[in-house]
This record gives structure tokens, C-alpha cells and sequence, in this order.
């Protein structure tokens, strides 16, 4: 798993990989199970460059919110070995934003357009509790 240093600071790291191409879309993935209140940082590591006959978006988001993690980006920008943190994915990138999640709102993606047919996602979490029953599993 990839090393952040202020993120590391959070205390806790999970991952967990997504295969693309499974299903049609729209489809709603939960990738971490949130129990309580919790601050997280999200990115994604793009194994398999997503792929799809027309167009196909992906975003990280929760209920009510489901880009406001990692912004909705087009399959063309995102290539083979990049981190995802935003809509433009970079070998090089500002660190993941930390959100605050409360009310125990679980972290998916969000995969809408046409039909993948490929793709590998490697998403990390990295988070650390904020009320006495806080935690993050993978899903």
C-alpha cells in the first residue's frame, strides 16, 4: 500500500480492488463499510485502465454526495498507473482531501455511462475514528 505521509497520521490504512466490466451500468459499489463518525482520505490507483465501448465515468462519493470524494472522471484520462484523486489523474498529486463522514454514510463508486469492459481500481482509505464507535472496513 502506498505511504502518505500526513495521511499516515490519520492512523489507519485499508484498500480494496474493484474489477471492472462485471455488470451494466449505472452501478453503485460500496468500497468501505463506515460505522460512526470518521475522517478519511480516498484515492484510487488505476491498476487496468478503465475501458468501455462509448463513454464511461467513475466518482467516489456517499449517499447524497456520490462525487464529493473523488470527482466524476472520464475513462480517456485515466491511464494505466496513476493515482486518482481528482478529475485529472497524475503520477504526481496533491495529497487526498480528509473529509469528516458522519451519520455512518458507507464510501462507494459510482460507475454510470456505457458498460465497462475492463478496468482495475486499487482504492485506499486511510482514516482514523472521530466518535468512540468509528470505524472503516473494507466492503
Amino acid at each position: 500500500m502506498p505511504s502518505i505521509a500526513h495521511l499516515d497520521l490519520l492512523g489507519r490504512k485499508e484498500f480494496k480492488i474493484i474489477t471492472l466490466g462485471l455488470g451494466a451500468v449505472p452501478v453503485t459499489e460500496t468500497l468501505f463499510t463506515v460505522t460512526g463518525e470518521v475522517e478519511v482520505a480516498v484515492c484510487g490507483y488505476i491498476d487496468v485502465q478503465p475501458t468501455a465501448v462509448g463513454a464511461l465515468t467513475l466518482e467516489v462519493g456517499v449517499a447524497g454526495d456520490t462525487a464529493g470524494i473523488i470527482a466524476q472522471t472520464g475513462k480517456a484520462v485515466m491511464l494505466i498507473d496513476l493515482l486518482w484523486v481528482d478529475a485529472a489523474p497524475a503520477v504526481l498529486i496533491n495529497q487526498p482531501a480528509v473529509f469528516v463522514i458522519s451519520n455512518s454514510l458507507d464510501i462507494a463508486h459510482v460507475i454510470a455511462g456505457d458498460d465497462a469492459t475492463a478496468g482495475k481500481i486499487t482504492y485506499y482509505c486511510w482514516w482514523r475514528p472521530v466518535s468512540p464507535d468509528g470505524l472503516v472496513v473494507p466492503a
